[in-house]
C-alpha cells in the first residue's frame, strides 16, 4: 500500500521543513522576469497544477499574500519534491477562524492518524509517480473547495489508500 507519494508543489494546509532550507528561499523571487518571459518554464511549473504560475504572477503583482507560491516556485527552481502522506498526520489549528487565509472548514485534517503520527516510517528512496502526478495536476486546477475535496477523495480510493 502507498502510504506517501511525492509531488511536484507542497501544500500550506500542513508541512514541516528544516530551518536551513527554509532560510535558503529567495522569498523576493528576485529571478520571476526569466519565468515570466518563458512559456516553456512556465508550463514546467505547471506541472504541479495549473493554477501554479497564475498563482505566482498575482503574488508578484501584489494581489495575493501567499508565502506558499514562493516556497512552491523555489522547489520548482531547485527541482525539490514535496512528500506527502496519503491520509493527513496534522492537528492545523488555523482552521479556527484565526488563520489569514482560512476559515473552519478543515478538509486536511485526521483526528483519528494524530495519535499514530509518532510511529511513521519514512520512504527511503520515495520515487516519482506519473500517474498520481497526473491526477493532482488535475485536482489541484479545481478552484471550488467542494470539488477540490471531492476529486481528493476519489483520488485516495483509487490508489487504494481509503475504502468507498
Amino acid at each position: 500500500m502507498t502510504l506517501f507519494f511525492l509531488t511536484k508543489r507542497d501544500c500550506s494546509c500542513g508541512w514541516g521543513t528544516w530551518k536551513k532550507v527554509w532560510n535558503k528561499v529567495d522569498w523576493n523571487i528576485n529571478n520571476y522576469g526569466n519565468l515570466k518571459n518563458n512559456k516553456r518554464e512556465q508550463k514546467a511549473f505547471n506541472e504541479g497544477g495549473i493554477d501554479l504560475y497564475a498563482m505566482l504572477a498575482k503574488q508578484m503583482n501584489k494581489e495575493i499574500d501567499s508565502w506558499a507560491i514562493r516556497w512552491c516556485y523555489d522547489l520548482f527552481l531547485k527541482k525539490q519534491y514535496a512528500l506527502f502522506p496519503v491520509v493527513s498526520y496534522i492537528h492545523n489549528i488555523g482552521f479556527d477562524n484565526s488563520g489569514v487565509h482560512s476559515g473552519t472548514n478543515n478538509f486536511c485534517e485526521n483526528r483519528e492518524n494524530i495519535i499514530i503520527a509518532k510511529n511513521i516510517n519514512l520512504p527511503k528512496n520515495p520515487q516519482l509517480n506519473k500517474k498520481i502526478l497526473k491526477q493532482l495536476k488535475f485536482i489541484f486546477a479545481q478552484k471550488k473547495y467542494l470539488l477540490y475535496k471531492h476529486y481528493l477523495k476519489m483520488f485516495l480510493i483509487k490508489i487504494k489508500v481509503i475504502k468507498r
